[in-house]
């Protein structure tokens, strides 16, 4: 599944690594980025791990959502309190969903993997 696509991304231009372009380190460099995927690029977890960042992101924008629906409803600004509450509502349901999908999916298939792989 190609994460970027995913519908946790409303915006093609926030970051996808579990750091904001402001807080960026090294380690989100493009350099290693494509490093980890050449080493890593066939190993099933990596998926996940995408996954996993692309949840952080959508946290973050819900997050910043939510934010400006606090400060809309200071302003008393009605007509866009209805559009915030609205994607509010929406990315929550989305990511919500995802996760519930997600974590069943780990629980059912992942973890079980990975205990095996470590008692034997």
């Amino acid at each position: 599944m190609p994460l970027p696509s995913s519908p946790l991304h409303a915006n093609k231009n926030e970051p996808t690594t579990a750091q904001s372009p402001e807080t960026s380190t090294l380690e989100d460099s493009p350099s290693l980025s494509k490093r980890r995927k050449d080493l890593f690029g066939d190993c099933a977890l990596v998926e996940i791990i995408h996954l996993h960042d692309c949840l952080r992101g959508a946290l973050r924008a819900l997050e910043r959502d939510v934010e400006a629906l606090k400060q809309t409803l200071l302003r008393q600004d009605q007509s866009a309190v209805n559009e915030l509450e609205c994607r509010v509502n929406g990315r929550f349901k989305v990511i919500w969903s995802v996760f519930r999908a997600h974590s069943s999916a780990e629980d059912e298939f992942i973890w079980p993997a990975l205990q095996l792989k470590t008692q034997g």
